[in-house]
């Protein structure tokens, strides 16, 4: 299947009652047509949303402490040259 079509379907209103009919132009030149009747969503996609939830909430927090740590440990820091290294 065609990027384009592919694109064109998941860009596409979820149908009601009838289908929907969408025409699609191919870069060869060519136009493709497809009928969208109906969306199957998975009955486990509420538990996934909520699993991904929640693994987007724990790698926010982790990325907060982890740049909280960077900050405090750039603040204790102190840097001394030693000049004959630099000869």
């Amino acid at each position: 299947m065609p990027l384009e079509i592919r694109t064109a379907a998941f860009k596409a209103p979820k149908p009601a009652q009838k289908p929907i009919y969408e025409n699609v132009r191919l870069p060869n030149g060519d136009a493709a047509l497809f009928a969208f009747s109906a969306v199957r969503e998975d009955p486990n996609s509420a538990n996934l949303k909520e699993d991904d939830m929640r693994r987007q909430y724990a790698a926010r927090i982790a990325s907060g402490e982890a740049q909280s740590y960077a900050a405090a440990a750039r603040a204790d820091a102190t840097v001394s040259l030693n000049p004959q290294a630099i000869d």
